[in-house]
């Protein structure tokens, strides 16, 4: 140990002067992180962040690209909308060709058993092609993000969390058939069992002939009815059609209601501390 010169306060020792720094230091940071009104800094959350989203971490481009084509589908099909009776009063093939709905390959159909429709069939097939034309979107978004998925298509409600589960359920049991159930079972939470297929593995190219095929049986099966059955048919299937879009819309108010008081109670925390 150096000894100190007579009359030299020890504080001049140059290890203990560095020492003392280091502590002035490591006050001065403490002093400039709680701040100079003692209340301590937070680091604001970043966007991604929020309640509701199923990043885990700042987004890769995939998950941007994933986020952004699923808000696309959403904005795409309310846009859609007042359109359908545009179509519909316009002409049954370009109808069925653009909306790809029940209704309209049951009327195309009535309408071949009465006049005769030449394309038929190619009708059928660009209807097929509309029906599962986003449906990749939510198998790609099940592979990115797992179940975290779950809360940002279902909401967080018992009665959407419970049709959720059965959805999984009935994805995990049945894999690849439990996309062609979906084309014939009324209310099974479609983008479930498509998000859960993309999480258990499924190679996209298996996603999409399980969906083509459905797709395409569930639109020969809708024509097969309206051409044998006619009117009475096609009658039953709109006011279907017109019940689940009142479903539809429902579930949609909800889930941007439960959005909007999630965002708000999140800025008030974030206010508050």
């Amino acid at each position: 140990m150096t000894a100190h010169p007579a009359g030299l306060p020890a504080d001049n020792d140059p290890a203990t002067a560095g020492d003392a720094a280091t502590t002035g230091d490591a006050a001065h940071a403490g002093d400039a992180a709680t701040g100079p009104d003692g209340a301590s800094a937070t680091k604001e959350p970043e966007w991604w962040e929020a309640d509701g989203l199923p990043f885990r971490g700042k987004p890769s481009k995939a998950e941007l690209w994933c986020y952004g084509a699923f808000a696309f589908t959403g904005l795409f099909s309310l846009a859609m909308l007042p359109v359908r009776p545009a179509l519909a009063a316009a002409d049954v093939n370009l109808w069925a060709s653009i909306m790809g709905t029940r209704t309209s390959v049951i009327t195309l159909g009535a309408f071949h058993a009465v006049q005769g429709e030449p394309l038929w069939w190619l009708t059928i097939l660009a209807a097929t092609l509309t029906v599962m034309k986003f449906d990749i979107i939510y198998w790609w978004a099940g592979k990115l993000w797992g179940p975290a998925i779950f809360d940002m298509i279902v909401g967080k409600t018992k009665f959407s969390q419970k049709n959720a589960d059965r959805a999984v359920k009935i994805a995990s049991k049945y894999g690849g058939l439990a996309i062609l159930l979906t084309y014939f079972v009324p209310l099974i939470p479609v983008v479930v069992v498509y998000a859960v297929t993309g999480m258990s593995g499924m190679k996209w190219q298996k996603f999409l002939i399980y969906n083509f095929i459905g797709s395409l049986a569930s639109r020969l099966l809708y024509f097969y009815l309206g051409y044998t059955i006619g009117q009475p048919i096609v009658d039953v299937f709109e006011a279907v059609d017109k019940y689940l879009l009142w479903v539809s819309l429902g579930l949609i108010v909800v889930v941007v209601y439960l959005a909007y008081r999630r965002g708000a109670k999140a800025n008030a925390a974030r206010a508050g501390t």
